[in-house]
């Protein structure tokens, strides 16, 4: 037992990381987990160098380490199980309150091992095992799904098919192609019907300008994960169901798709620069296998994640290391529409992905794009915080289209279409079941913005109720001279949040 001493602080370090890991595993990539368990250790050797030097013993030193990392990282779920407790008056989740707490024990804790004079041995191997049970618990969770779990194979196999087209012309007028996704944008008919708003003036500016708006669209799917690996792999993701099985809450084959997609790989075998234009969200904050990625700085979820489960998450929001989601949204969504206004400046033929969190939620813009902090929110009702938000989209998305077209030096291809409209009320809940969904529930989700400027094509090959599938097995037939065949157009949901790939064709009460 002679490193024993060593080996428990180790235990409480990466613990945490596990955990949170685990609780994830399904949404996140395992490198996600990498700077914060790096972090981890690094806090232990500090940790264990100061704590030695104020004791001159290895096994106090490595108890004070340990119980310090036990704390620190135990703070965020303490506060967040006692949050409704409220002891005379005061509730005993404020930051300042269970700081104080926190405080007066950790320097209660270190006091306590530094002046004792008893064997701390026993309390060393009782602290290692504790230690290895808060480890391994995660780790078999996490360890259980790798072996389980079939990545490569549900990657592969659901983003690529024997009809890609690589040895397809390349025209000398390839035109430049900018994909805007506009997230939760409900059609004019969900807009009419449910939030008792005429948008068609925007719809006609878009028609005015040669966009051809299928008024009758509708999402593939009612989940932005499945419904933009439909879009941008040009096809039905049913086969998921088979790879993944219909019990499967597994999301990491979704992220891949929209990370390595036939899209941008049919494109880039083209010779396309690819551009990306990302949000917070992890699985579209950033393409690795783009040319060019725009986003504002931010830290990576997962650390975020992590770092609002400690005991610094209320100094760090202070000096906005920790920097709020709404001003977060704010500032990014602002960022990268004038990062793509500037793009047709870039020479050659670009692919652009820009994926927008507007008009989804948190509703941080009015209709003139000025900043709507929670409790202006919280003051309107869900009506005026989407129809505002919605508003300042439409001005946004009318001057991007008016700096691609005056500075294009070829006619672009525009698309501007939304991924799913806004969730009826009650339809969010983890049990809500799909299958049992009314028509209006189901035509609210899934009715889109969909407006497509396609220069030089014959109109005939529109129709109003096309949907996001087809996007681009459409274009590529039009401009690269493929082949592709237009799929029908469907719609389906997922059973319920516990059975992802269990699809239920919702197309009958949606058209």
């Amino acid at each position: 037992m002679r490193y024993s001493a060593f080996f428990h602080p180790i235990l409480f370090a990466l613990a945490p990381v596990a955990s949170l890991y685990a609780n994830n595993v399904m949404k996140a990539h395992a490198s996600a987990a990498v700077v914060p368990a790096v972090a981890m250790l690094l806090a232990w050797l500090l940790g264990y160098a100061i704590s030695y030097l104020l004791s001159r013993d290895r096994y106090k030193a490595a108890l004070i380490t340990s119980l310090w990392l036990f704390l620190v990282t135990a703070f965020g779920p303490v506060s967040t199980s006692i949050n409704a407790w409220v002891l005379f008056g005061i509730p005993l989740a404020k930051p300042t309150v269970l700081l104080t707490v926190w405080g007066l024990a950790l320097l209660a804790g270190t006091l306590a091992i530094l002046r004792t004079r008893a064997d701390l041995r026993p309390l060393n191997r009782l602290a290692i095992v504790v230690g290895a049970g808060l480890f391994v618990v995660p780790l078999w969770t996490i360890a259980r799904f790798e072996v389980t779990s079939n990545r490569t194979a549900t990657t592969v196999n659901c983003t690529y098919s024997d009809d890609m087209d690589f040895a397809s012309a390349i025209p000398d007028s390839a035109p430049d192609i900018y994909f805007i996704c506009l997230d939760r944008y409900a059609s004019n008919s969900s807009l009419r019907d449910y939030f008792d708003y005429d948008n068609s003036a925007f719809t006609d500016h878009l028609s005015s300008r040669g966009f051809y708006v299928a008024q009758e669209s509708y999402s593939n799917y009612v989940m932005t994960l499945q419904s933009l690996s439909a879009t941008l792999s040009m096809r039905y993701i049913d086969c998921l169901t088979s790879l993944m099985g219909n019990d499967s809450v597994n999301r990491l084959p979704l992220f891949f798709m929209l990370e390595d997609y036939r899209v941008w790989r049919f494109l880039k075998a083209k010779g396309y620069l690819f551009i990306h234009a990302g949000t917070r969200f992890h699985v579209t904050a950033h393409n690795p296998n783009a040319d060019i990625n725009y986003n504002v700085e931010q830290l990576p979820e997962f650390t975020r994640m992590y770092l609002e489960t400690t005991m610094a998450a209320p100094v760090l929001s202070k000096l906005r290391v920790l920097d709020d989601n709404r001003a977060e949204k704010y500032k990014r969504v602002n960022h990268n529409f004038a990062r793509l206004m500037a793009v047709p400046d870039t020479p050659g033929p670009k692919f652009v992905f820009g994926h927008f969190l507007i008009p989804h939620e948190p509703y941080v813009f009015d209709s003139n794009g000025g900043f709507v902090d929670s409790d202006a929110e919280a003051a309107r009702s869900a009506r005026d915080n989407y129809v505002g938000q919605l508003e300042y989209t439409n001005k946004r998305v009318l001057e991007l289209v008016d700096a691609i077209l005056q500075k294009s030096r070829k006619p672009p291809v525009i698309i501007v279409q939304s991924d799913e409209g806004p969730y009826p009320a009650g339809t969010k809940a983890a049990e809500f079941k799909w299958e049992s969904a009314t028509r209006d529930e189901c035509r609210e989700k899934t009715r889109i913005l969909n407006a497509m400027y396609l220069p030089g094509i014959d109109p005939a090959v529109f129709h109003p109720s096309m949907t996001p599938v087809n996007t681009f097995r459409l274009v590529f037939n039009q401009y690269f001279g493929t082949n592709y065949e237009i799929l029908p157009d469907e719609c389906f949901a997922y059973y319920d949040l516990f059975h992802l790939y269990r699809f239920v064709p919702i197309t009958d009460r949606v058209r």
